[in-house]
């Protein structure tokens, strides 16, 4: 939050042009960052270098296009989420560069830096005042929210949580591939026949996987929330 610069790696071809975009690794960082972002605004006006970087030698047009429309609109869902009006451009400078070598990647730290030293520099008076209260007011809010007692809780409940996020995945993706065909017979103006039987015995089939495979979640406390 308090960085002039983020640079996040990693991201692969497949990674954008997938639909499922939105529950890759990548989008998950991005949804924490415009989280603490967005409660932390009235901090500061100043905005963050956000450099996205793709496993490729080359970024075309319709791949950086694509990415920046994806990130804007994860961006749009969590300011909706938090009830903020803020638009992105007002919190971040985007940039989309390829990474495939040691050289690329040193090039990409360096404007990084860059981009943070020009930052830094038009906001240097309130950057001291920022942090210290950046820091007191997380400080506070892990008190009132009672984090730190989860935290002290053992391993197994810290593995209820995974559990529990990769069957939501597992069992979001196997329906995405149902409803992927059903929605391509409907945009070609074809019937889809014992639609609402296969759709119900779906719906059982996710929830009753979901159930089996989450069960040890049950009843813990912290996660039995959650699982629902």
């Amino acid at each position: 939050v308090v960085s002039d610069a983020v640079v996040v790696d990693g991201i692969t071809v497949g990674d954008v042009q997938a639909a499922g975009w939105k529950n890759t690794r990548h989008a998950r960082t991005l949804t924490v960052l415009f989280r603490a972002r967005l409660a932390f605004k009235d901090m500061t006006t100043k905005k963050q270098a956000l450099i996205l970087c793709i496993k490729t030698d080359e970024v075309s047009t319709s791949l950086e296009k694509t990415l920046r429309q994806e990130v804007k609109s994860l961006f749009e869902a969590t300011a909706a989420e938090a009830k903020e009006s803020v638009s992105f451009g007002d919190l971040f400078d985007l940039s989309v560069a390829a990474v495939q070598s040691k050289g690329q990647a040193q090039e990409i730290l360096a404007t990084a830096k860059t981009s943070a030293s020009q930052i830094a520099s038009s906001s240097s008076s309130e950057s001291a005042t920022i942090l210290a209260s950046l820091l007191h007011d997380v400080n506070e809010r892990i008190k009132d929210s009672g984090i730190a007692s989860i935290a002290l809780d053992p391993p197994h409940i810290a593995q209820a949580f995974v559990a529990i996020s990769n069957a939501h995945t597992k069992q979001s993706k196997s329906a995405r591939a149902k409803i992927a065909g059903w929605k391509s017979r409907a945009a070609r103006g074809l019937w889809t026949d014992g639609f609402g039987a296969d759709a119900e015995a779906m719906r059982k089939r996710i929830l009753s996987s979901f159930d089996s495979e989450t069960l040890v979640a049950a009843g813990l406390p912290f996660v039995g929330p959650y699982r629902f």
